[in-house]
């Protein structure tokens, strides 16, 4: 258990990733998304392009996470409930059907000190 938990504080899932998954932030987000994303990103349909069968929904939504948050982070933003509110709404819109999941996302990303 202690070196499962030295590894995960090292970033090293041990599984692999898609190329896009480059850094720490972006594991720590792919890898905490749930697995059913897949089934559940094709079964939703909703607006916007469905994936093919080469995407991998989790890499899409990691990189959307990615994304919003370096848009919308300010300085100093953890511990300000403004700023954190801000980066919060960012994630919970790039989850999209998986907003459930902002909280234990948004705690991820305020540990990663790339953000």
């Amino acid at each position: 258990m202690i070196e499962l938990a030295a590894k995960v504080k090292r970033g090293e899932g041990g599984g692999s990733y898609p190329a896009t998954i480059k850094t720490r932030a972006l594991r720590a987000i792919y890898d905490n998304l749930p697995e059913e994303v897949l089934g559940r990103a094709v079964a939703e349909g909703g607006g916007g392009p469905q994936p093919d069968t080469e995407t991998d929904p989790r890499e899409v939504v990691a990189l959307a996470v990615d994304r919003a948050v370096r848009r919308e982070k300010m300085d100093d933003w953890r511990g300000n409930p403004i700023k954190e509110k801000r980066v919060g709404r960012a994630i919970r819109d790039a989850l999209g059907p998986f907003k459930a999941h902002t909280y234990t996302i948004f705690e991820i990303v305020k540990k990663q000190s790339e953000y």
